[in-house]
């Protein structure tokens, strides 16, 4: 009984060991200088909104599962820029609530920025681009449904 029992006892303390081993590695690597990544909004301060609807749950936004990014509007076209360094990794074309739309997504390191509901790419953005913070983008995908133009960009 007892050579069960100190075998228990090694084994809890091994893993108990472990644990702390691990603890540490974590804290250790959490004082490691990491890269800084700053971001701005993916428009000019010229360009104020007229509208947003904020990441989370809203009463505005239709999706129960939540907003996952904010939505920006303006009541003409702006031009949308780089919120930081990065490289163009994705653009994809879809259709929208039947609209059809652009999707672009800007590689930061290891992040990843997503503008969706675009109308136009600007011309030399392409997949693998290298930009710089502030070079422009695209633009936002704008309707007159209601008789006023309302430009609006998806951000993540």
């Amino acid at each position: 009984m007892t050579l069960k029992k100190n075998k228990w006892l090694k084994l809890i303390g091994i893993a108990f060991g472990c644990f702390l081993l691990f603890v540490g590695l974590v804290i250790v690597w959490a004082h490691l200088p990491h890269k800084r990544v700053t971001i701005t909004l993916p428009f000019t301060p010229a360009n104020e909104i007229q509208y947003l609807i904020p990441m989370g749950e809203t009463l505005e936004h239709p999706y129960s599962g939540g907003h996952p990014g904010i939505d920006f509007k303006w009541d003409h076209v702006v031009p949308l820029i780089a919120v930081a360094d990065g490289e163009v990794s994705s653009i994809t074309e879809a259709t929208d609530e039947g609209a059809h739309v652009i999707y672009l997504e800007l590689t930061i390191g290891d992040y990843v920025a997503r503008y969706k509901e675009l109308d136009k790419i600007e011309p030399g953005i392409k997949v693998g681009s290298k930009v710089k913070q502030g070079d422009v983008l695209a633009y936002p995908h704008c309707d007159s449904r209601d008789g006023r133009i309302g430009c609006q960009l998806h951000w993540e």
